[in-house]
């Protein structure tokens, strides 16, 4: 997410049960924080052309080769960004969970085809606008495009990172670093260590590294034998004596 600071909107929205369509897609971009600050006129523009989807699990959103022509804001659920390998293996770039933007890189790569899949991993909701009337909404709004430019070379800068750890690290050594990364995005302090407060299987954190899922598992096992972690609830407990073995 953009670390921008969240106030409340002065416009008076519906409550949840009396909201016509069109309101909630503008009460759900209002909970987007590139929007933040923007006129309330001009989130009602963007409501008004963007397209609602609710998607089944295991949806896919676009794949590689397919024409870039849309811009995604999920409302609700959790979305995959992957690529496939030479070899033929899916390799994880990204766990996108609402609310939050993808498909951005349309926006640099003008139009030109996607070259990674995005895929739903629970029933999720979400809004599709045109690149061509998403850009014209940015050309309108230079701080919303700012901040959707920042959000795009952060999500470059963590592919970067990811191909670079699968070439100089190990499995063991990226699931550490996977973890702690976690601990910081989605992490809640306790007496003993930080929660990460996120559903996530084995198989996910396998295809985050480029590991197995009974990899995996057994490194897990080691890690709360080496007391680095406590798995509680099918939650992960990440210890300070993990912060310090790294």
């Amino acid at each position: 997410m953009i670390p921008t600071e969240r106030k409340a909107m002065q416009t008076e929205i519906p409550t949840l049960e009396s909201r016509t369509p069109g309101q909630e897609k503008f009460w759900h971009l209002t909970r987007q924080e590139i929007f933040f600050k923007t006129a309330t006129k001009d989130l009602e523009w963007l409501a008004q052309i963007s397209h609602f989807e609710a998607t089944p699990k295991g949806s896919i959103l676009y794949l590689p080769g397919d024409l870039a022509e849309d811009i995604f804001i999920l409302k609700q659920g959790r979305i995959r960004i992957s690529r496939i390998s030479s070899e033929g293996k899916q390799i994880t770039l990204a766990l996108l969970e609402a609310p939050t933007l993808f498909g951005e890189l349309a926006l640099i790569n003008d139009g030109t085809p996607h070259e990674s899949m995005a895929e739903t991993l629970e029933e999720t909701y979400l809004c599709k606008i045109s690149r061509q009337n998403f850009e014209s909404f940015l050309a309108r709004h230079p701080e919303v495009n700012l901040r959707v430019m920042k959000l795009v070379g952060q999500r470059l800068r963590q592919i970067e990172n990811k191909l670079e750890d699968l070439v100089f690290m190990s499995v063991e050594q990226r699931l550490q670093k996977l973890l702690l990364k976690l601990a910081l995005e989605y992490g809640r302090k306790t007496q003993e260590g930080t929660l990460i407060n996120l559903r996530i299987t084995h198989e996910e954190l396998g295809h985050l590294i480029n590991a197995t899922r009974p990899t995996i598992t057994e490194l897990l096992r080691k890690f709360e034998n080496q007391s680095l972690i406590k798995v509680i609830k099918r939650k992960i407990l990440v210890l300070p004596s993990l912060l310090e073995a790294a």
